[in-house]
């Protein structure tokens, strides 16, 4: 039997960990949590990138209300059809970028699956096609 000390790094936004502090700095460069983040969606689709003060303050007053517990899980009480206004209102305002998108619903407290009109996985797959498709036309 041996035992062995590992060194482990930690995003200060999130609960990320990582035995490799580069990767981990790295990561907090553009934890969706930080609220002075780097987005490198905004970078790769040509729009600049808004403080996320603003776009947080999209959702203000939207956060849960009140905590009610039903058959041992914890339902958030949150205003759904205010949460979709918002998030119209914040698509224009960051250019539909959805790593904004996430980040604004995070760090505002939102659960994401409340944004019913927001798909991450599906947004990004769509700026991936699209970048894609420009690539290839100036090749």
């Amino acid at each position: 039997m041996y035992s062995k000390r590992v060194l482990m790094s930690y995003c200060g936004f999130c609960k990320k960990r990582g035995q490799r502090s580069d990767v981990i700095h790295k990561h907090e460069l553009h934890c969706t949590l930080n609220p002075n983040r780097v987005c490198n969606v905004c970078k790769l689709i040509d729009t600049e990138q808004r403080p996320m003060k603003e776009l947080v303050a999209f959702f203000a007053g939207l956060g849960p209300s009140g905590v009610d517990e039903f058959m041992g899980a914890v339902w958030l009480n949150t205003d759904i059809e205010g949460v979709a206004i918002a998030l119209k209102a914040l698509r224009e305002e960051c250019n539909n970028c959805p790593a904004c998108i996430m980040a604004a619903l995070r760090q505002a407290k939102i659960p994401v699956p409340l944004a019913k009109s927001f798909n991450f996985t599906d947004e990004m797959a769509a700026v991936w096609r699209d970048v894609n498709e420009a690539g290839r036309e100036s090749y």
